[in-house]
């Protein structure tokens, strides 16, 4: 018998099975059949009608769902989907089985991949508006939206009275318990306002524990917020003592029953699924974190290297490799930037280029309002825009509060004492944070400021710009990461001729060397990218060596800076038969005594774990998260509490829910697929991020509706034509330019968050799993940065005319 002729009988015998009937049913059905086949048909009934437990959980997605509840199972079901299950629950006798579990779970994955290849062929286009809309919903996680905990919480229910400056006590019902804080169920809605102090009489508690000291009598608590849920309401609180009786009844009475009540994972669960988020993003942004003291006029402290932002790093290193970023943010322009900013927020835009002199490097920069206070934007933009160190940061800074009463919170706890202090110290110095990331730096960003151009000029006029270079450099924390490097690397230089595969050579020299590959320094750019084999030749080291030439030696292209002026190379072919591995092999080891390692920070460091939180609380940019195990792809999007202007964007196309936000603007139509989809599936894991600009405004269709207008940077053909486009927008206020790095993740840092998985899965095994499963999923981030600002000073538009 054939599968499809079993499945055909057993579709058919199904809403007979378990009938007084049955058997008469069976046998007309089955009378063609063998006794074998019969029974093979007879056990995959039974199997099919086996009660189930397993829970389904559809949640995931932006579409709304139904609640259902069977076999003490919760099933959580698209309201577009509940038709289909409510019929698969009638024709199995209205009992959740394992028949009906498989059934609504392959009718489920059918339907996703169904659309997925919609979206990847670009259909869809019969949907209506309001339909094409909510399916570019995307769920918000807000990052840093937790705090340590060093205690274990657990559900319980339990009677309480909650006693209110005075008034009769709320009649109330313990929903979890800690020794540090506690969630009350209200009988009803009652008006109580953050931080209201109160006390809390645990009468249910009372009556299980003897307390001769009435420690669980009025103890005194400050209310955090209000929780309201379905028509029903709750309060969280925080114990405002130290009382070391309270905590240890309440710590012996979570470690007695924690087999009788389940110990909650909530809290932990949303921790450990944001820092996941902010894992995967941190060591892929191209922005560089900084840390400024809070000084009157603000002195960069601290800066976070992190895997893609390190040719930020590398390019402010002058000749002697040693590093001058402070220089970027000296005293007049620090004190302009606080006196302009108010002491809270502030973006602007540097524009910086390098000159070098006898192998000397030196350093130009200035924001946009200088160059406009001087009169002096053609002129930088003239002697700059032309050459390859050329470069436009948009850089941001927001003030942060930091004192003794709220320094420890950025100490994980755990923490050595020695290191702890130490820490605690460091934090009081820092007052504002902030981020450089690079906007202007292809071949549009150059040749569109090579357009704002003076015939007649003085270049020693920018004298004024040269940064002062006898400065301290700031520190450089890690940010965790997967490690890179598999051997150590030395601080070499010398010359070397690179020749790439078109046949042209550039000269350079190496910044460090290793046995298994070195990084460059070029004097000009150079069309490679990751993945091009090129061949390098050593005149200066041929001279140490007659034995082995040094000529044409093939390495592979690992990374390229934005500016393509760095490249890091990798030995080609087998490194056993390398000619230029076994000649830094032996000239490593001739000479360990006398070259210097190249300084590898020290990974995961006290301070460094702190410097992260306090960087995930004050991103600049907004992480998109490209995930396979959604339709559409979008996964998650990473926001702030300090909201950002581009969020207003994201909320121009409503949503009832408040953590749901919304992309159409930016990927309506077949943009989605064609500016993230098809470029993500050509990209490795090591590649560089790929860099898109995307001009949007408004405008009315043939109809007279209002729709987004999203043209790609690149389809301008003329730098007018690009002009034009955002003049007119400018004029109906509504312009917006967002510029979107796109990087593909590679396998999630799970040892990152392992402990709180551990924990996890100790009392959740179920929400681990899912926890897990949604990290892996991730395949690929999007980082989007509002350059609405910079493209208008471009085009050479007057920036007051933008609306935000």
């Amino acid at each position: 018998m054939s599968q499809d002729l079993f499945n055909q009988l057993l579709e058919q015998l199904i809403p007979y099975y378990k009938e007084h009937d049955f058997d008469s049913v069976f046998e007309k059905v089955t009378a063609n059949e063998t006794a074998n086949s019969k029974f093979l048909i007879k056990m995959e009934l039974a199997r099919v009608f086996t009660p189930c437990v397993r829970i389904i959980d559809f949640r995931s997605g932006s579409a709304e769902t139904k609640h259902y509840s069977y076999n003490g199972s919760h099933i959580y079901i698209p309201l577009n989907e509940c038709d289909f299950f409510e019929n698969l629950i009638k024709i199995f006798h209205n009992e959740y089985t394992m028949g009906v579990y498989e059934k609504i779970t392959k009718y489920h994955k059918d339907k996703q991949k169904k659309e997925q290849a919609k979206i990847a062929s670009g259909e869809g286009d019969s949907l209506s508006l309001e339909e094409q809309i909510a399916k570019m919903d995307v769920e918000s996680v807000k990052f840093a939206s937790y705090f340590y905990r060093s205690e274990e919480r657990m559900n319980y229910i339990s009677p309480a009275l909650l006693f209110i400056d005075g008034k009769l006590p709320l009649h109330v019902k313990t929903s979890d318990i800690s020794c540090g804080g506690i969630k009350l169920a209200l009988e009803k809605n009652v008006d109580i306002p953050s931080g209201t102090m109160c006390q809390v009489t645990f009468t249910g508690l009372q009556k299980l524990i003897a307390d001769p000291n009435n420690k669980l009598e009025m103890s005194p608590y400050k209310i955090l917020t209000k929780i309201e849920k379905n028509g029903k309401y709750w309060i969280v609180a925080i114990k405002t003592d130290k009382d070391q009786g309270f905590t240890r009844i309440i710590d012996d009475f979570i470690q007695s029953n924690k087999l009788k009540y389940s110990v909650s994972v909530d809290n932990l669960l949303s921790t450990v699924e944001t820092k996941g988020y902010e894992q995967f993003y941190l060591p892929r942004t191209t922005a560089l974190p900084l840390f400024f003291s809070n000084d009157p006029v603000p002195k960069l402290l601290y800066c976070l290297k992190s895997e893609n932002n390190q040719s930020n790093i590398e390019y402010w290193r002058d000749e002697r490799n040693e590093d001058k970023l402070t220089s970027l943010f000296n005293y007049k322009r620090m004190s302009e930037i606080i006196e302009k900013s108010e002491g809270s927020f502030y973006e602007t835009y540097i524009y910086t280029f390098r000159h070098m002199i006898r192998s000397h490097i030196y350093f130009f920069s200035a924001t946009i309002d200088e160059l406009e206070r001087d009169g002096n934007k053609e002129l930088f933009f003239t002697v700059g825009s032309k050459r390859p160190s050329w470069k436009v940061y948009k850089f941001s800074m927001e003030k942060i509060d930091i004192n003794q009463n709220n320094v420890e919170k950025y100490i994980e706890s755990g923490t050595p004492q020695v290191e702890k202090e130490r820490s605690l110290k460091e934090l009081l110095r820092i007052g504002y944070v902030g981020q450089i990331i690079e906007v202007g730096n292809d071949e549009h960003g150059c040749s569109d400021y090579q357009m704002i151009q003076i015939s007649n000029f003085n270049a020693n006029e920018l004298q004024v710009y040269a940064h002062n270079l006898n400065v301290s450099p700031c520190k450089i924390e890690m940010l965790h990461y997967l490690k890179m490097r598999k051997e150590p690397r030395y601080i070499h230089k010398t010359a070397v001729a690179m020749k790439l595969a078109n046949g042209n050579t550039v000269v350079g020299w190496t910044k460090d060397i290793s046995t298994m590959g070195l990084q460059l320094e070029l004097s000009d750019t150079v069309e490679c990218k990751a993945g091009d084999i090129v061949y390098l030749s050593l005149p200066k080291l041929q001279e140490l060596t007659k034995d082995m030439k040094l000529k044409n030696l093939p390495y592979s292209v690992v990374h390229v800076n934005q500016s393509v002026t760095i490249i890091h190379l990798a030995v080609y072919g087998d490194p056993a038969e390398h000619v230029g591995r076994k000649f830094f092999n032996l000239l490593i080891e001739s000479n360990h005594g006398t070259l210097t390692a190249s300084k590898e920070l020290q990974n995961l460091s006290s301070m460094s774990k702190s410097l992260r939180f306090m960087f995930t609380q004050h991103i600049f940019t907004s992480p998109l998260y490209l995930s396979k195990n959604k339709p559409n792809r979008l996964g998650a999007l990473g926001i702030i509490d300090n909201e950002r202007p581009f969020y207003k964007l994201l909320k121009e196309c409503e949503t009832k829910d408040s953590q749901i936000l919304n992309v159409y603007p930016l990927f309506h139509d077949k943009l989605l697929r064609i500016v993230l989809l098809e470029p993500l599936k050509k990209m490795q894991r090591y590649y560089n991020p790929a860099e898109v600009t995307l001009l949007i405004t408004k405008d009315l269709d043939a109809s007279g509706n209002m729709i987004y207008v999203t043209k790609l940077e690149t389809e301008f053909k003329t730098y007018n034509d690009k002009r034009l486009f955002c003049a007119k927008a400018l004029k109906r206020n509504e312009f917006w330019a967002v510029r979107l790095f796109i990087t593909r993740t590679g396998k999630p840092d799970i040892d990152y968050i392992a402990k709180e998985l551990d924990y996890i899965s100790k009392y959740a095994i179920h929400k681990a799993r899912r926890l897990e499963e949604t990290v892996w999923s991730i395949i690929g981030i999007c980082d989007m940065v509002d350059v609405s600002e910079e493209v208008i000073i471009a085009m050479n538009l007057p920036r007051k005319l933008l609306s935000h």
